[in-house]
């Protein structure tokens, strides 16, 4: 592979780099006024906010698992499994209403 081909995974990474920052900056303006969402808005803003804990932690413990850190993956795999039942919670509930 010549550093032509390399060029456009490396602008597609930073893509989804700017994509998750961005995700993540309007987590944090929400989390500013989540008490003056409605109910509903605040089911929806803590199912967001679950996902994307539950996809970070996918990757976080596939770097510890490379890194051979197994003690610290474990206790990231909880951290998913948590944000799993949360998303859970929260789609069932959305489902309900």
């Amino acid at each position: 592979m010549n550093s032509r081909d390399e060029k456009p995974a490396g602008k597609a990474a930073n893509v989804n780099d700017a994509e998750a920052r961005e995700a993540k900056a309007e987590m944090l303006r929400s989390d500013l006024s989540f008490a003056a969402m409605t109910s509903d808005e605040q089911d929806q803003h803590q199912l967001k906010v679950a996902e994307y804990i539950q996809s970070m932690c996918i990757e976080l413990r596939a770097m510890a698992q490379g890194a051979e850190l197994e003690g610290l993956a474990y206790f990231i795999d909880m951290a998913r499994l948590e944000a799993s039942t949360q998303v859970e919670n929260r789609k069932s509930k959305t489902d309900l209403d």
